[in-house]
């Protein structure tokens, strides 16, 4: 679908954060290719994982080594001393906002009480976000599912958040029990936009211009920033269509293949080894390619390929949509 003029968007589009998608070789090689997205979120990083307590393991996330990508570290916990150890650490490299991660919908995650884990006692919350908010010196941002089994659990929650002063809420108005099942709750998110002290953002579902579109008609303003995660790696091109641009095949082929090699080229001065950089670009295809015709048997195809030789001539082969 192509859009008219007066449903072009006129907001920032955020990259979401999705673990081992987002990550800065794949932020990088996108906005050198792809201009409008002008935010990205990083993965979630873990406190509870060791190689996140220093600072030489995040290089990836200090705003001052990569201060033209406009990126949003994310961070998982439930503690928040451990919390605001690593705030400080990226405070101290240049990072001015964190994401907080109470959206996470994956079991393993919710069963420990971190990500959407979070919106299930409502007291604790409390006192991790009077914590952080106290001793944190950064603005902050939050990422939120509806609940954690029930959507009406959302206005118990707006009523919470509203006590605290973050620079937004990223709302995906699914319950971390659907995970990306069913459709995400339009009609409850302007609910609960309508009740939010704080400017709250949509994240969910947004696929393809049609899913965009409907958006826009019930409601959503068109200079308002949107969040896009799965959409933007099914269809790379979805940033441009959103701003109205269009491109002949050629030149979608031509694009293509300077991302697709820039990719690799930011990947491969990280994994000296083949099979983990095999590995890496397989999984991105899971979702990349569905930019291509018969994408079914392309992925097929490309998840049995046993050396990057194969795999980059199956990729040069196939024809974008």
């Amino acid at each position: 679908m192509v859009l008219n003029n007066e449903l072009k968007i006129k907001g920032n589009l955020i990259l979401a954060p999705m673990q081992n998608f987002s990550e800065l070789p794949f932020i990088k090689s996108y906005n050198k290719f792809f201009p409008y997205l002008k935010r990205a979120f990083t993965p979630y990083m873990a406190t509870s994982s060791f190689k996140f307590k220093k600072p030489q393991n995040i290089k990836d996330y200090f705003i001052k080594d990569n201060e033209k990508l406009n990126i949003t570290p994310q961070i998982l916990s439930k503690s928040s001393q451990d919390f605001i150890s690593l705030c400080n650490i990226l405070q101290d490299n240049g990072c001015h906002t964190v994401n907080i991660n109470f959206g996470c919908p994956y079991e393993k995650i919710v069963k420990k009480g971190r990500g959407a884990g979070m919106l299930r006692d409502l007291d604790f919350m409390k006192k991790f976000l009077d914590e952080i908010f106290s001793h944190c010196r950064v603005n902050l941002s939050l990422k939120i599912r509806s609940g954690v089994s029930n959507e009406e659990e959302i206005y118990s929650l707006i009523n919470l958040i509203n006590n605290y002063d973050f620079i937004e809420v990223i709302y995906h108005p699914r319950t971390a029990k659907q995970l990306y099942k069913g459709k995400a709750n339009r009609e409850l998110f302007f609910e609960a936009e309508s009740l939010s002290k704080n400017k709250l953002i949509y994240n969910g579902d947004i696929l393809n211009t049609g899913d965009y579109q409907e958006l826009i008609l019930s409601g959503y303003k068109l200079d308002k920033e949107l969040m896009i995660g799965r959409g933007i790696f099914k269809d790379l091109f979805l940033t441009y269509k959103l701003k109205g641009v269009q491109h002949s095949q050629q030149e979608k082929k031509e694009i293509f293949n300077d991302f697709y090699m820039e990719l690799k080229k930011e990947w491969r001065e990280r994994l000296k080894k083949e099979k983990f950089f095999l590995s890496i670009m397989k999984s991105y295809f899971y979702y990349m390619s569905n930019n291509f015709i018969n994408s079914s048997k392309l992925f097929s195809s490309l998840s049995v390929s046993n050396d990057m030789d194969s795999f980059d001539s199956l990729v040069w082969q196939a024809e974008l949509k």
